[in-house]
């Protein structure tokens, strides 16, 4: 059966007509779509800025594109005491539109208190999700819990089977300065969702793919062996231009999958492009 594999709509930048860039996801081939809901940064599918009507007609818009919603991400800043907050309402509006997965993350704590917050904020997170059946996955990248083995630690916790991994390669190599390789293999069981981004070293965005030192193939190799029941989503950062740089920085990362990297042939029974 095919693998989805969605594009995250944060590939578009920060302010984006979010009907356009549905349409280029489409016709650039993918077959799912992740929503970002960050708080003033990627707010595209946000419960502060559009409407239920509004939010739902989004929504339609996807399914009429043949687009898969499979994960809401929303990166709320818990080291503060309103992140929780935001999370929450996020956990709510992604169970009332059917959406199963949430991605979260750590991000920067900068302090003893910040620590603390966070800990309140995922225990508030985690008890929404568990009684929305939504899955809240914690990401691994900032500063407290870059890798898989960091984030781990903490999902273990928790003991749930509603919180588990969401497994960034481009983030662990950024900022946990390990390799995604090793570091995977000691966690892939608990991952559930997979961000295929690349890294270049010395540099603190991610370009398209094929452009950094990330080896895919292994990774790929390693998550098909483990049986791996999740999906994937592109990210690639966007440094300057608008919609078109961001158009061709999608087309040339999903280029580069299909014809430079063993993903169909690992996780396809036919090809993404008919």
């Amino acid at each position: 059966m095919k693998k989805i594999f969605a594009c995250a709509t944060s590939c578009y930048g920060n302010h984006v007509d979010l009907n356009q860039v549905l349409d280029d996801i489409a016709t650039s081939g993918f077959n799912g779509v992740e929503f970002m809901s960050i708080p003033k940064w990627f707010d595209h599918l946000s419960p502060d800025i559009f409407s239920e009507k509004e939010l739902r007609e989004f929504i339609n818009r996807a399914g009429q594109l043949n687009l898969t919603i499979p994960a809401l991400c929303a990166h709320c800043e818990l080291g503060k005491p309103s992140g929780a907050s935001q999370l929450v309402k996020r956990i709510g509006l992604a169970a009332s539109l059917d959406i199963n997965l949430v991605v979260t993350g750590s991000g920067i704590l900068e302090n003893e208190e910040a620590e603390r917050s966070f800990h309140q904020g995922l225990e508030d997170a985690v008890f929404c999700a568990e009684n929305l059946k939504v899955t809240l996955l914690l990401e691994t990248g900032g500063t407290c819990h870059p890798t898989g083995k960091a984030v781990k630690k903490i999902t273990d916790k928790f003991k749930s089977d509603f919180f588990k991994i969401a497994y960034d390669p481009g983030n662990v190599a950024l900022w946990g300065k390990a390799d995604p390789l090793l570091d995977l293999q000691e966690v892939v069981k608990d991952v559930k969702h997979f961000h295929v981004k690349d890294h270049q070293p010395g540099m603190e965005f991610h370009p398209p793919l094929g452009k950094g030192d990330i080896d895919f193939n292994a990774l790929f190799s390693l998550l098909k062996k483990s049986n791996y029941p999740g999906v994937f989503s592109l990210e690639v950062d966007l440094m300057t231009g608008g919609f078109f740089s961001a158009h061709e920085n999608v087309t040339e990362s999903f280029t580069y999958l299909l014809q430079k990297t063993n993903y169909s042939r690992l996780f396809q029974d036919d090809k993404l492009f008919e």
